[in-house]
């Protein structure tokens, strides 16, 4: 379980952790009606008014509770600005930067090079959640990076084989 892997209170995390402290409800609570306009979290920039990121209303995604989801927009800036500029990326290289970032060497998975991509994958579950964060890192070209949340397993290990988008 989600409980048994590292903390993610890391003092490189702990602008994010406070974003999401100040910004997100509580864990358990499900979406109703449309998503309110939030403080862009630290490192992104905010958006315009009434622009905010969508909530699912089918598919995995809506196995995340409202809380997850909030989180998980944060999680995905903090990834994203970690990884993006990363050339060559190996997975020695990503596992650095995400450790960078703060997220400890438990929280991260499957780290894999294909060619001149490097997939990985984030634990992100605290408190009964399901998030996680899958992410890949190429060597240059026009996306150098994709980051998106997740669905993780609601209990036993974290697979990302296991996980939806």
């Amino acid at each position: 379980p989600a409980a048994t892997v590292g903390s993610l209170s890391s003092p490189a995390l702990a602008e994010v952790q406070e974003h999401i402290a100040q910004t997100c409800p509580a864990p358990g609570i499900l979406q109703e009606g449309p998503p309110t306009p939030r403080p862009a979290p630290p490192g992104e920039e905010a958006q315009g008014p009434g622009i905010v990121p969508s909530f699912p209303t089918a598919g995995p995604m809506v196995e995340l509770d409202t809380r997850d989801w909030c989180a998980g927009v944060s999680h995905e800036s903090q990834v994203y600005v970690a990884v993006e500029k990363i050339t060559e990326p190996t997975p020695a290289k990503v596992r650095a930067a995400l450790n960078t970032a703060g997220y400890p060497d438990e929280r991260i998975h499957d780290l894999e090079q294909s060619g001149a991509t490097t997939h990985f994958s984030l634990d992100l579950r605290e408190n009964g959640g399901r998030l996680c964060v899958k992410g890949s890192v190429g060597g240059g070209g026009e996306e150098p990076a994709v980051v998106d949340k997740c669905v993780a397993p609601a209990t036993g290990p974290f697979s990302a084989r296991g996980t939806e988008y």
